[in-house]
């Protein structure tokens, strides 16, 4: 410090000093820096003289990235339940000691999901033992979850736990619970052992359709369609009949051209893949191909992604076994290839009729490859491209021309979308992938195999594949229609419907928690127990709503008291956490939360 004082000209004038932190944020202010806004995807380096493009790990096991999902929204699930379950029986004394094991069951599933959020579990890029060690942890957490699912059904109807099954004999209750604050209109399916069955609710038959499974004797899919009110419990009558239902099966398709149809859309289909979707009178290019790249050797692996540039498999160069299924409830289209199978399903009617549902089945791979889906449309280069963060708020990507393929790879955790000045086309998909689009073609991997190492720190190749189906709602909307209905269309799909049969031939009435509707653009993110002493539920539990509609504050609830049978004593705002409070809040009424935001309430029982 003395030398560059002595020689000040020589350093331009450079005054060095002691300083504190105080100091350096106190500084911060009063410099006008220049700011970059994004999220850094993605993040390429040189290495032996090439650029190194970190953007595999978007896709790589996609087993597991699914299986963290699954976990995740059952939690979810299950907490809200869990809550609203001790919120009304905790005055039971005998019950209490039940509730402290199934909370020490919460915690450790909360526990495991945290754990695989670590940089190198989510991401897929630890060693196989490792991953083997994540995957007997999430799915120890599930059986978890159903266990305190089940318990809580049982402490609400008051019947034994061990009549409550996965696959059960007729008569029986179909219990569902919609987790979401929303009227839901979504598939159920549920295993049976019979065709004799036919289904009802409130005494009236509900439409139904029963599915042989394939390869399996004397096994059967119930398939359900119902309308569930938002945040309830609603019982369905399964009983046996003495005539079987059409029991659907499976033909084979023959013709190269073929479609379905709907009352607001027609597929047209060319050797099984979708080309083209009717909507309006109006003809939108969508076809859908299945490829492969071949990873270049030791320099693609569990982070890296570097292929040559031409596909290695390509459904343009293979026919696929094309089969059917048609019912009442909705038709479907399965292409089987090499590497995978691709069913396109197409509902008749409800929520669901304006999309077009993709389930991918990729195979266990043998061969290095990363296989890739591809849409290609008819969209000019003025299309702009989004992909959404978290299934929180969309950021615009763009391609570079002057790099490569990889390097133009960015993360969808839910959504991707193109559209330009007329209409929308979106992806909406059940977990991560890694995604690109160029001139029309919107890419999205699938899974990836890789037997050598990128040099990155992981020591060993991605040979552990497991068969994991992707699924996709593809929808098309006009351009002026606001993007909230991507995350609408989003929470339906990562919120499966929870479903338990019951052995009770009793008349059980449905349960409902929410006296009036929320906003359609708020989303009851959670409705959780804070615990007291690290291992015991509390009487406290956080709620956290958001809204993501990116213009509006909007007031999420109508009524002083939107629970009903909640016994709050006192609601407080807070942080996320819930470690810190802001200020006291009267009733649920006064609630406005700010656009794309979370607002997170602390409710004293």
């Amino acid at each position: 410090m003395n030398y560059v004082a002595a020689n000040n000209n020589s350093y331009s004038g450079a005054n060095l000093k002691f300083s504190t932190l105080a100091d350096y944020f106190d500084e911060i202010p009063r410099k006008r820096r220049l700011i970059l806004k994004g999220d850094f995807f993605p993040y390429c380096d040189l290495s032996k003289f090439k650029m190194d493009c970190w953007t595999g790990y978007y896709t790589t096991r996609p087993f597991y990235k699914k299986l963290s999902r699954m976990v995740d929204n059952s939690l979810r699930a299950t907490e809200i339940f869990f809550t609203l379950t001790i919120n009304r029986m905790d005055d039971e004394l005998n019950k209490i000691p039940k509730f402290v094991k199934l909370y020490r069951k919460l915690i450790r599933a909360r526990r495991n999901s945290a754990l695989f959020q670590h940089h190198d579990g989510i991401t897929g890029t630890s060693k196989q033992c490792v991953m083997e060690y994540y995957k007997k942890s999430l799915l120890a957490s599930l059986d978890d979850l159903k266990f305190i699912q089940k318990t809580c059904i049982s402490m609400y109807f008051n019947v034994s736990l061990s009549d409550i099954d996965e696959e059960i004999l007729v008569p029986a209750k179909l219990i569902i619970f919609n987790s979401l604050a929303k009227v839901v209109n979504a598939d159920v399916s549920v295993n049976i052992s019979s065709p004799y069955v036919s289904v009802s609710h409130c005494g009236s038959e509900v439409d139904h359709q029963i599915v042989n499974q394939q390869g399996f004797s004397g096994k059967y899919n119930l398939i359900l369609y119902p309308t569930l009110p938002p945040l309830s419990v609603t019982i369905f009558d399964l009983y046996p009949t003495s005539t079987p239902r059409q029991c659907l099966n499976t033909i084979p398709i023959t013709e190269r051209t073929f479609k379905l149809i709907n009352q607001q859309q027609k597929l047209y289909f060319i050797d099984g893949l979708l080309n083209f979707i009717e909507m309006n009178g109006q003809l939108y290019r969508t076809i859908l191909k299945l490829k492969g790249y071949e990873p270049v050797a030791g320099d693609s692996g569990a982070y890296l992604f570097r292929p040559y540039c031409s596909h290695i498999w390509s459904t343009d160069r293979t026919y696929g076994i094309v089969t059917a299924l048609g019912g009442q409830l909705y038709d479907e289209v399965s292409t089987k290839f090499l590497y995978a199978t691709l069913t396109t399903r197409l509902y008749k009617y409800g929520e669901l009729a304006s999309l077009v549902e993709l389930s991918i089945e990729s195979l266990y791979l043998t061969k290095n490859i990363e296989l890739t889906m591809e849409l290609i449309t008819d969209m000019n280069d003025d299309a702009k491209w989004y992909t959404d963060v978290n299934d929180f708020h969309f950021r615009q990507r763009m391609y570079a021309e002057n790099l490569c393929i990889a390097a133009n790879y960015y993360p969808m955790s839910s959504i991707v979308y193109i559209e330009n000045e007329i209409w929308r086309l979106a992806l909406v998909a059940d977990h991560s992938h890694g995604t690109c689009y160029c001139d029309g073609h919107l890419e999205i991997m699938l899974n990836r195999r890789i037997s050598t190492d990128d040099g990155k720190g992981i020591g060993e190749g991605i040979t552990d594949n497991s068969t994991v189906v992707s699924k996709f709602y593809l929808l098309i909307e006009n351009s002026s229609c606001p993007t909230t209905r991507l995350f609408s269309v989003s929470k339906i799909l990562n919120n499966p419907l929870i479903t338990h049969l019951l052995k009770n031939n009793q008349t059980l009435p449905s349960l409902y928690f929410l006296d009036s509707l929320l906003d359609e653009n708020i989303h009851l993110l959670n409705f959780r127990t804070l615990s007291k002493n690290l291992n015991y539920p509390s009487k406290e539990a956080l709620l956290i709503l958001q809204n993501y509609h990116a213009n509006e504050t909007l007031q999420p609830f109508q009524s002083e008291t939107p629970f009903i049978g909640l016994r709050e004593n006192k609601i407080v705002s807070a942080t996320i956490t819930g470690i810190k409070t802001i200020k006291d809040i009267d009733s649920f009424d006064e609630i406005k939360i700010l656009p794309s935001t979370l607002t997170t309430l602390k409710i004293s029982f």
